[in-house]
C-alpha cells in the first residue's frame, strides 16, 4: 500500500440553499456529493448528489469565478428525463441516488444507484430501532440510466432536453432484471417481499447491488459502450464492472440494450448476442466508488462496499477500454492493474465519492459527509486537489 497522498490545494464549491420546505431541518447540497464532471476545460462543473435537496431531484451546475465554483444552478432532472416515481413524499420527490456522471459525444450521462436501502436506527428505543433495521425499501427513481445533450450558453455549457437531432433519452429496461439469472450477480438483484409487501433486493450498504461509477465510450453503428462500476457486491474480494451496449430505441426518448460484442459471456447468451460482460477486478477487497477514462485506461476509485471507514485509493486498469471479447478476471499486479494513489479518508466523515482530472493532470476529489473543517460559509464546501503520478494527457470530452 502506498502512503496517503497529501492535499496540494483546495477548490471551493459554493451551492445555493435548498428551495424545499424542510420536513425537519434543511438539507444541504454539500452534504451528499457523489459524482462530478468537468466540461469547458474546467470552466463548468456538473455535480451529482445522492439525495433530493430541493423538491425534485436535480443535477447541480456551477461555474468557475476565478477562485472557485459558484453561480449554482440546480437543473431538475424531470425537465430532461422521465422519473419512475414523481409523487412527492414529505415535500420532496424520492431521490435518484445519483452515483455517476460521464460525458461522451456532447451528452452528459447520469446513472442512479439501482440499489435498495435499509432504514437507519434513530436511537429512540430498541424496539423501534430493530423495526427500522428490518425495513428494506426500494425507490424506483434509482433505476435511471440516461443521457442529456450538452449545449453552449452565454454562461458556459448547460443541459437541454433536445438540441437539433440530439435528444434526452433513457434506458427503458431495468438492468437488474437482465442480471437475475447471472451465476454471480443474480442472488444480489433477485427480489424478495419485505414486511410491507414491497419487492426489494439486498440493500446496497449490505454488500448488495449498487452502481457507483460510469464511463461511456462511442461504440460501433451508433451504439454507446457503457461501463458501470459496482460498489457492491464484492465477491471474495473481487469488484465488478459491467459493460453494456446502449442503442436508440423505437422512440426518441428511449434507449435499449444491444448486443455487447462478438465475444463469449457467462450471461448464458450465444457468442453473438451477449447483453453484457462482467469484468472482475481484485482491488484489495474494495468496491468501486467512481471511475474515469484516462486514454484507454480506467482509473478506479476504490473504497469500502459497506458502511465503514477504511482504505480508499485510486487504481489504474490499463487498456480496459480497448474493444474486448468477453468476461474478464484481472488480479492486482503491476503493469495491468495497480494502485497508484492512496487517498485520505476521515472517520465517519470525509469519504471520497467522486473525482476528475484537471487540465493540470491533478486529481479533483469531492467528498460525502464532509468534515466541519471542509465546510465553507453557510452552503459551500472545499474539494481537494492531489498531484497524480504518471499522469497521461488530459482528455477534454466536451
Amino acid at each position: 500500500m502506498s502512503e496517503k497522498a497529501a492535499v496540494q490545494r483546495q477548490i471551493s464549491l459554493e451551492f445555493a440553499p435548498s428551495a424545499a420546505e424542510p420536513e425537519r431541518k434543511p438539507r444541504q447540497f454539500r452534504d451528499s456529493l457523489s459524482a462530478v464532471e468537468l466540461v469547458d476545460d474546467g470552466r463548468t462543473v456538473f455535480v451529482g448528489v445522492d439525495e433530493t435537496v430541493n423538491t425534485t431531484p436535480t443535477i447541480e451546475r456551477l461555474s468557475w469565478d476565478g477562485s472557485g465554483y459558484a453561480a449554482h444552478e440546480p437543473l431538475a432532472i424531470e425537465d430532461f428525463l422521465a422519473l419512475r416515481n414523481g409523487k412527492p413524499k414529505k415535500g420532496r420527490v424520492p431521490e435518484i441516488d445519483i452515483e455517476g456522471l460521464a460525458v461522451c459525444d456532447s451528452f452528459l450521462w447520469v446513472v442512479g444507484s439501482h440499489s435498495s436501502a435499509r432504514k437507519k436506527p434513530k436511537h429512540r428505543s430498541v424496539e423501534e430501532d430493530l423495526e427500522r433495521l428490518a425495513r428494506v425499501e426500494f425507490n424506483q427513481n434509482r433505476v435511471l440510466l440516461g443521457r442529456i445533450p450538452l449545449v453552449a450558453s452565454g454562461e458556459g455549457t448547460t443541459l437541454a432536453k433536445h438540441d437539433g437531432e440530439r435528444r434526452s433519452a433513457q434506458l427503458v429496461e431495468d438492468l437488474r432484471e437482465m442480471l437475475c439469472d447471472d451465476a454471480l450477480l443474480g442472488p444480489y438483484v433477485r427480489t424478495f417481499v419485505n414486511g410491507r409487501g414491497d419487492r426489494v433486493s439486498i440493500p446496497g450498504k449490505d454488500n448488495g447491488f449498487d452502481i457507483e461509477g460510469i464511463v461511456v465510450r462511442p461504440g460501433s453503428d451508433g451504439a454507446s459502450r457503457v461501463f458501470l462500476g459496482l460498489r457492491g457486491p464484492v465477491l471474495r474480494g473481487w469488484a465488478t464492472i459491467l459493460e453494456i451496449s446502449v442503442v436508440e430505441g423505437d422512440k426518441p426518448s428511449h434507449l435499449i440494450l444491444g448486443p455487447v460484442g462478438s465475444g463469449s459471456s457467462s450471461s448464458g447468451k450465444s457468442k453473438n448476442d451477449a447483453r453484457y460482460y462482467k469484468h472482475l477486478l481484485h482491488l484489495d477487497g474494495l468496491g468501486i466508488r467512481d471511475m474515469r477514462a484516462d486514454g484507454d485506461d480506467l482509473l478506479l476509485l476504490g473504497g469500502p462496499t459497506m458502511t465503514l471507514d477504511g482504505h480508499v485509493a485510486i487504481y489504474r486498469w490499463r487498456d480496459a477500454l480497448l474493444p474486448g471479447s468477453g468476461d474478464t478476471l484481472t488480479d492486482l499486479e503491476p503493469g495491468r492493474l495497480e494502485q497508484v494513489l492512496a487517498l485520505p479518508c476521515g472517520r465517519g466523515e470525509d469519504r471520497p465519492e467522486g473525482f476528475m482530472r484537471l487540465s493540470s493532470g491533478e486529481l479533483f476529489v469531492v467528498y460525502d459527509s464532509p468534515a466541519e473543517a471542509r465546510l465553507s460559509g453557510e452552503h459551500g464546501v472545499l474539494a481537494d486537489v492531489f498531484a497524480f503520478p504518471n499522469a497521461l494527457p488530459v482528455p477534454h470530452p466536451a
